[in-house]
């Protein structure tokens, strides 16, 4: 009787941890898009910072990132420590960005591509004068924003997959277990 009880809990243990390896990639996608959605925020008010104040771009960066900051956001801590090091100075600004992209995004969700936009969208910015400043914003927030609709849907589509195949292969080692 007692080995029939502990087959079941070691069982259903077996199904529940499959369970929780199938909602992994699903977490990592809401993750993503909760990213995703700060990064689009920022974006927002580093446009509407630049338009409608006569800040300079570090003080605008620092802006933009303060309420996005206390949500977690690693872009929101990027536009910070970008805007930090702009006011030490002492370096190129290029130097400066690759250095604020090498701290910011060592562990993260956030795929090379991604990265690669953000500094492109930044050398952009580098340069140029406050109204192509105002439409690189908006390009890359648009860019964002399909981006972010994509894995929405990417996760809407998959998810269900992925926690039913979790659990499914538990079930598999149960049944081969047994």
């Amino acid at each position: 009787m007692e080995a029939i009880v502990l087959k079941v809990i070691g069982s259903g243990m077996i199904i529940v941890a499959c369970g929780g390896f199938g909602a992994y990639p699903v977490r990592r996608m809401s993750i993503r898009i909760n990213e995703m959605e700060l990064f689009y925020f920022c974006l927002l008010r580093l446009k509407s910072e630049i338009c409608h104040t006569m800040d300079s771009l570090p003080d605008a960066l620092l802006n933009a990132s303060q309420k996005a900051e206390r949500k977690g956001s690693l872009y929101a801590k990027a536009f910070r420590l970008f805007s930090e090091k702009l006011r030490e100075g002492g370096e190129r600004y290029e130097v400066l960005l690759e250095h604020t992209i090498a701290e910011v995004f060592t562990e993260n969700v956030i795929t090379g591509e991604e990265i690669e936009s953000f500094r492109r969208m930044f050398l952009s910015l580098g340069g140029a004068d406050k109204e192509r400043q105002a439409g690189i914003l908006g390009y890359y927030s648009e860019q964002v924003l399909g981006r972010m609709n994509e894995e929405k849907q990417k996760k809407k589509e998959r998810g269900y997959l992925y926690r039913s195949m979790g659990v499914l292969l538990g079930v598999f080692l149960t049944v081969v277990l047994l």
